[in-house]
């Protein structure tokens, strides 16, 4: 992949109460996100994308969503994070993340990619925090998403053909005592697996901070794994652009309207067809190879 340096697009402050903004078309080497409150749709080649975050407090928090493209429109990736706490310190250690993160947004394997954020946070990280992350590329010519997760919330995946939502993990661990896909900063030397999934057009992808799950409403349990798969399960897929704020809405509505327990930031993905200037099939294989680490 070309070495070139990319351009970092945070969006601009927004309201208290996110307004939904135009389409953000990344470019190639864009690197588009932020930490701010924000209800806004990009786009790369290939994949909608719906972004959606509300800091705890003010207009910026320690979640952390950054959408690039890069490749020549050959590969998009994704990143949802969550600093530990929500404080204004932990907005601060984002904001710092985000630009450690530029150093080493042009690995194709993004277990090394992991890797060497973990390494360098741990060396940075003097406020003892810790970093949730999901990490996704998509493969535009393939149709795959290959996703490292490094101690986040499962995705949730709708399957347009099954009608159905699951939680969408690892199918096979390697059953030793080695120190896995741990949140970045706890364990210096922490190793990293990632793993595929094909989506077909109008399939979708839910990834979101703990924020979610942990709603709660006042004196009440907390929503859970099973709660926010019953709540989604009860959604309206068929406009895809509505569905987040369809979601907010019942997370609202969950906890009377009281949501500054945590930030909560969500992204809805959903491929559209759409590919790059066609590539041969050996071309095509290479490119997945390299995002797996099979291909050096």
């Amino acid at each position: 992949m070309t070495q070139l340096t990319p351009t970092i697009v945070e969006p601009l402050p927004q309201q208290r109460v996110a307004i939904p903004q135009p389409t953000h078309h990344l470019d190639c080497l864009d690197v588009w996100g932020g930490s701010r409150r924000i209800n806004r749709k990009a786009y790369v080649t290939g994949m909608n994308v719906w972004v959606s975050s509300e800091p705890a407090s003010a207009d910026r928090g320690g979640d952390l969503y950054l959408i690039s493209m890069c490749g020549g429109a050959k590969i998009s990736r994704f990143l949802l994070a969550d600093v530990s706490g929500h404080d204004s310190a932990a907005a601060d250690v984002a904001d710092d993340f985000r630009h450690m993160l530029r150093k080493h947004i042009n690995k194709q394997d993004q277990t090394k990619l992991a890797v060497a954020l973990n390494r360098d946070f741990e060396k940075e990280n003097l406020a003892g925090r810790f970093i949730t992350a999901l990490i996704a590329t998509y493969i535009p010519m393939t149709g795959h998403l290959v996703m490292c997760n490094a101690g986040h919330p499962r995705p949730l995946l709708y399957r347009a053909a099954d009608k159905r939502w699951t939680y969408l993990d690892a199918e096979h661990h390697p059953q030793d005592d080695v120190p896995r896909n741990l949140p970045i900063g706890v364990i210096p030397d922490t190793d990293y697996l990632q793993f595929a999934v094909h989506l077909d057009t109008d399939d979708l992808l839910l990834t979101y901070t703990d924020g979610v799950t942990e709603s709660r409403p006042q004196g009440g349990r907390m929503l859970g794994e099973a709660g926010l798969l019953d709540m989604v399960s009860t959604l309206d897929v068929s406009d895809a652009a509505g569905i987040l704020d369809q979601l907010t809405r019942r997370l609202h509505a969950f906890t009377g309207g009281v949501m500054d327990h945590d930030d909560v930031t969500m992204m809805l993905m959903s491929p559209d067809g759409v590919q790059p200037k066609r590539q041969p099939l050996t071309k095509q294989f290479k490119v997945l190879g390299k995002m797996m680490g099979v291909i050096g």
